[in-house]
């Protein structure tokens, strides 16, 4: 029988949860699910209501193995729960928004929709909620490190690598 695997991958904008999640769901072959795509019903543009948002995270976490992606806190109650593992991405603010304006300018290349006025929004409220001790998902990770320190690890962008050289 194959080994369950539910990895629970969270951090700030910018941090590379969906890099690392698509990596670690290709290696494992196991599937991955993005919380922002499970939040809008149209990216960016419609969202979903909280409690659809937590009936669709619901329908994910109760497969046998997944890797989820998130930014958020509010609907992951269930996920934090069954997972077998929570990283942590960690990164500087500075790489972070370097990163957030990286994406924006490839997605206007590609004509994608995104708002120069969205774009500073998520900066500005990165920095409040993540990289503050006062912020809400600051919190919420403290708490995540301490409730649950066997399944708990953070990695910086060095360490996902040697997380992802583990899994090959």
């Amino acid at each position: 029988m194959k080994k369950a695997h539910r990895i629970l991958i969270l951090g700030a904008p910018g941090t590379g949860k969906n890099w690392l999640s698509e990596r670690v769901s290709t290696a494992l072959s196991i599937p991955f699910f993005d919380t922002d795509d499970i939040a809008w019903k149209r990216k960016y543009a419609q969202k979903r209501t909280h409690e659809e948002i937590c009936a669709l995270v619901e329908k994910n976490v109760v497969k046998d193995s997944w890797v989820i992606g998130s930014g958020a806190r509010s609907y992951l109650e269930s996920a934090v729960m069954r997972s077998t593992h929570i990283i942590i991405l960690q990164e500087p603010f500075a790489r972070t928004v370097f990163r957030i304006f990286r994406r924006y300018l490839n997605r206007k290349v590609k004509r994608e929709y995104d708002t120069l006025k969205g774009v500073l929004w998520l900066v500005k409220d990165s920095r409040q909620r993540y990289y503050k001790s006062s912020g809400k998902i600051y919190q919420f990770y403290e708490q995540l490190k301490k409730d649950f320190p066997e399944k708990t690890m953070v990695l910086s962008k060095k360490g996902t690598k040697e997380y992802l050289s583990k899994l090959s």
